[in-house]
C-alpha cells in the first residue's frame, strides 16, 4: 500500500541570525514614536529600497525564491516582495491587541519578521485550508498530531524569527499579555517575471 500526503502547504521558518535586530528595532520604534500614539499601531507600506530594510527584504526574497521552487514555478516566473509594513501590539491597551483570523487576498505569499516577540506576546496560529476537517474529525478524538489530522499550527516566535507561508492561509495572532510591545514587520509577495506576459494565462 502506498500513502501520499495530498495538498501540502509550504511553510518556512528560520532564525535570521545575520540581521541586525537592534537596528530594525530602532527603525520601527522611530516610526512608531513619530506617530505620537501609545496604542496599537500599523504603519503605512514601507519603502522596500530603504537601506535599513534592505538586508531583511533580501532575506525575505530568498524565502520567496525557495517557495517558488517548492511550488514548481517555471524559470521565468518568481515570487517578488511587493509590500511591507510594521505592526506594534502594545500590552494592556484599552483596545484588543490581537490580530483576528484573516488572510491576505490577492497575494500569493506572506512573511513575518519578529523584531520583538516577548514570551507572552501572542502566538501566531495558522489554520488549515481544509477547514471542514474540524467538523468531520474533532481533535479530541485524535491521540497524536499527524500530517493528516492537523487543523491548526502554532508558532511561538522569538526575537529575530522569520516565518513564510502562502497568503491564502488563514492566520491569527493571540493576545499580548506580556509587559512588552510585540513588534513585527510583515511582507506580501506577488507573482512576477516574463512568464506573466503570456496572454494565454
Amino acid at each position: 500500500m502506498h500513502t501520499e500526503s495530498l495538498f501540502a502547504t509550504p511553510f518556512l521558518y528560520e532564525h535570521a541570525n545575520e540581521l541586525s535586530n537592534d537596528t530594525l528595532y530602532a527603525f520601527c520604534h522611530g516610526l512608531y514614536s513619530a506617530e505620537g500614539t501609545n496604542d496599537n499601531w500599523q504603519s503605512m507600506h514601507l519603502d522596500l529600497t530603504n537601506v535599513i530594510l534592505q538586508p531583511l527584504v533580501a532575506r525575505v526574497q530568498a524565502l520567496f525564491d525557495k517557495q517558488a521552487e517548492l511550488l514548481g514555478l517555471v524559470d521565468n516566473c518568481r515570487i517578488e516582495v511587493t509590500q511591507a509594513w510594521i505592526n506594534v501590539n502594545k500590552p494592556n491597551t484599552s483596545r484588543s491587541n490581537t490580530n483576528d483570523m484573516h488572510m491576505h487576498p490577492g497575494h500569493i505569499m506572506s512573511a513575518v519578521y519578529y523584531v520583538k516577540a516577548p514570551a507572552e506576546g501572542g502566538n501566531l496560529v495558522l489554520s488549515s485550508p481544509h477547514g471542514l476537517m474540524d467538523y468531520a474529525l474533532p481533535y479530541k478524538l485524535t491521540k497524536i498530531p499527524t500530517p493528516f489530522n492537523g487543523t491548526r499550527y502554532t508558532v511561538m516566535p522569538k526575537d529575530g524569527d522569520l516565518v513564510c507561508f502562502p497568503g491564502w492561509i488563514n492566520h491569527s495572532v493571540g493576545d499580548n499579555t506580556s509587559n512588552t510591545s510585540r513588534i513585527s514587520i510583515a511582507f506580501n509577495g506577488n507573482l512576477g517575471g516574463e512568464a506573466l506576459d503570456d496572454k494565454s494565462l
